[in-house]
């Protein structure tokens, strides 16, 4: 995604997602680019044209949801699962001491 190291480990847990998500968005914007070039060149030599949708579907720009896996754990389960491993901290609350 391009985060430097510092920036990745400063980010809490729903900006991580948040940056995934406009990753993955960004992504298919870009391959929406190649999938409009290639229905044009296989529209100027089809009987039938297709739309760019029936070509190739992106998930995020066709409005169409990823099917979850009905075995995937939930958030609640990974969360618990990250704790468990000590690779997630929740932030210690602010106590008066520290500003002083």
């Amino acid at each position: 995604m391009g985060l430097l190291a510092d920036t990745f480990w400063d980010m809490t847990w729903p900006e991580y997602e948040y940056a995934v998500k406009a990753h993955n968005y960004k992504i298919q914007r870009e391959l929406e680019g190649h999938r409009l070039v290639a229905v044009q060149v296989f529209n100027m030599l089809a009987k039938k044209p297709l739309k760019p949708s029936e070509y190739m579907r992106l998930n995020l720009i066709d409005g169409e949801e990823k099917k979850v896996n009905a075995n995937a754990e939930s958030h609640e389960e990974f969360m618990a699962r990250m704790i468990a491993n000590n690779f997630y901290r929740k932030p210690k609350p602010k106590s008066n001491d520290d500003e002083k």
